[in-house]
């Protein structure tokens, strides 16, 4: 099984993929079990150590400066005439903190020059605030050879601090003369006097060199992480690889997108191989996952959540006792309270210790909404039964089943009311499900639009909805996304309804539209053996037009999944609330009845 992994600061854009939040995975493949082979770690470009020299003159500026680690800035970042300048230092004192960035550079004033009259030394703080500049060859005052004057370089290297945005708005150095030779003067005392392209020159140096040296550890860090993703074969591989490269990468939010997938890789190996021992083999990942190179006002709130799936997964449960164990006892920066409570309140509740459940899951209940994590509330709400106490939580049951009803054990909730009100409160609430969707039936009287899709042999094929005596479902969906994935067996579920309907029978169409192909991270037809969809399926192939027109033209955001409901003459009627645990094949059946004549 190839295995990418979706980066989700990364890889994000139109047609996100929405829903009730799903933190129990399930294999999406059967069962297999799960070897872990080697993956080259990608190393970043190597680089030649600064000379004794270029260390002396770096601690000009960084006395306390020990070590200058040589960084390297991606080609394509830079600028044609600036060229030849990859290179820029992180600086750290003797206890290892990074102290700030030096960047050499050697370049041409004018961009229509080839000779490299502007040698200059940028030295930034940790927060990369401009400290000073030291020339290191002289600084050419103007394009004639003029040179700039020792008793100028203060007032340059303060326009260099702090620019005027009339300065940085000239685009050139050369523009900052007019027709007639004379300065702007938008920009005169904004300038050192005869030095106007200089001035313009080294301001946007400074500007440039903070956009390069905050940037370019991000560019390797996703070259490298798309490396280590194309190679790896599956789940367990990947866990392994990036955790392996992990303590390696230097963009913050990088870090921290790659640890989740790190968790994510990690329990879909678990999931797919319950019977995996290998706790040697995995300590390189699970040190990662309790110990990870993150923003500590943040990382201890990462764990908890790595940790809180791996419980509500019932996966690794010594692991998941240390987490519990070292977050306890964090003194700084702790996890959120309620974080810690879920974890806690979910390793009791998966380990059968239901009353020592209840507390803690009481306490992350009352910070964590229903919508956004209602198994949580529905632990609540079977754990307080399981303790006599389940009188209490007979409201809480109720709108699980209500917004819910396909989420385990649900049904199982009501009995908080009263074993004997199951029956009553399961029609009750049917019937009030029913209503809520018909009220929201739309009003149109315009038919959407023609969607032009493509067949199975790539061939166009234009779909219109409206059609004598036929209803029509449009289901909108993409490879990559979850909830899409948990959508179309229950589509499947309302495909076999219509069949054995003789109400339905022959008189609805159900179309899946498989959209934002251009993320798509596994094969189609992986796909289809996954799923095994029961009704037709066409592409949205170019960019997601075909959708994005729709969504436009209905006034709706377009997000995976869509399930849309036209009547006959091709106007829209219905779209289904999305949510994990909707029943999508009783509410597809109560809005097609509603418009069958």
């Amino acid at each position: 099984m190839k295995t990418n992994v979706v980066i989700a600061t990364i890889v994000v854009g139109l047609n996100a993929c929405t829903a009730t939040t799903q933190t129990a995975l399930a294999p999406l493949a059967a069962p297999t079990r799960e070897t872990v082979e080697a993956v080259a770690i990608p190393p970043l470009p190597e680089m030649e150590p600064f000379s004794a020299a270029q260390v002396a003159f770096f601690q000009k500026s960084f006395p306390e400066g020990t070590t200058f680690s040589p960084r390297s800035i991606p080609q394509e970042m830079l600028a044609s005439e600036d060229k030849g300048n990859e290179t820029y230092a992180a600086a750290r004192d003797q206890q290892g903190k990074l102290i700030g960035y030096i960047r050499d550079f050697k370049g041409p004033l004018l961009a229509t020059q080839a000779e490299p009259t502007v040698a200059v030394t940028f030295a930034f703080d940790a927060n990369l605030e401009l400290l000073t500049l030291m020339p290191t060859a002289p600084l050419p005052k103007d394009a004639e050879g003029a040179i700039l004057a020792d008793g100028d370089l203060p007032q340059l290297i303060n326009i260099a601090k702090a620019p005027t945005l009339a300065l940085l708005a000239i685009a050139k150095p050369a523009d900052t003369i007019d027709a007639n030779g004379a300065v702007k003067p938008e920009i005169v005392g904004a300038v050192v006097t005869g030095a106007a392209r200089l001035s313009r020159r080294i301001a946007g140096l400074a500007q440039e060199s903070r956009r390069l040296i905050t940037q370019s550890p991000g560019v390797w860090d996703k070259r490298r992480l798309q490396q280590v993703m194309a190679s790896a074969v599956n789940s367990a591989s990947l866990a392994h690889a990036l955790a392996e490269l992990l303590p390696t990468l230097d963009d913050p939010e990088i870090r921290r997108a790659v640890y989740q997938s790190i968790a994510k890789s990690y329990i879909e190996a678990l999931t797919i191989d319950p019977s995996r021992t290998r706790e040697a083999e995995d300590a390189i990942v699970e040190a990662q996952l309790i110990n990870p190179p993150l923003d500590p006002t943040k990382v201890n709130d990462e764990i908890a959540h790595t940790c809180f799936l791996l419980a509500r997964n019932d996966l690794r449960r010594p692991l998941v006792e240390r987490c519990i164990i070292q977050l306890r006892s964090a003194s700084s920066h702790p996890a959120d309270p309620a974080r810690i409570a879920r974890l806690v309140g979910t390793a009791h509740f998966v380990a059968g210790n239901l009353a020592a459940a209840v507390s803690p899951l009481v306490q992350a209940c009352g910070a964590i909404h229903i919508d956004r994590d209602p198994e949580l509330h529905l632990q609540l709400v079977l754990a307080a039964i399981s303790t006599g106490k389940g009188t209490q939580y007979c409201g809480t049951a109720q709108e699980l089943f209500q917004a819910h009803p396909m989420l385990p054990r649900t049904s199982e909730a009501l009995s908080a009311c009263g074993p004997d009100r199951v029956l009553e409160l399961t029609e009750k609430i049917r019937t009030n499900q029913k209503k809520e969707l018909l009220d929201r039936q739309r009003e149109s009287d315009t038919p959407a639009p023609a969607l032009s899709l493509e067949d199975d042999q790539m061939q166009p094929v234009e779909v219109s909805a409206g059609e004598a005596n036929m209803i029509s479902v449009w289901v909108f969906f993409s490879t990559w996304c979850p909830h899409c994935a948990s959508e179309l067996p229950r589509i499947n579920a309302f495909v076999r309804a219509t069949e054995q309907s003789p109400k339905m029978r022959g008189r609805v169409h159900v179309l899946g539209i498989r959209t934002a192909v251009e993320k798509e991270r596994i094969p189609y037809a992986t796909f289809l053996e996954r799923t095994k969809p029961t009704f037709r399926i066409l592409t949205d192939a170019t960019f997601s037009m075909a959708f994005s027109r729709f969504a436009k033209t209905q006034g709706v955001r377009p997000e995976l999944p869509t399930v849309a409901v036209l009547d006959s003459d091709g106007r829209v009627r219905y779209f289904l609330a999305p949510g994990d645990y909707r029943d999508t094949a009783r509410e597809l059946t109560w809005a097609v009845e509603s418009l069958l004549k």
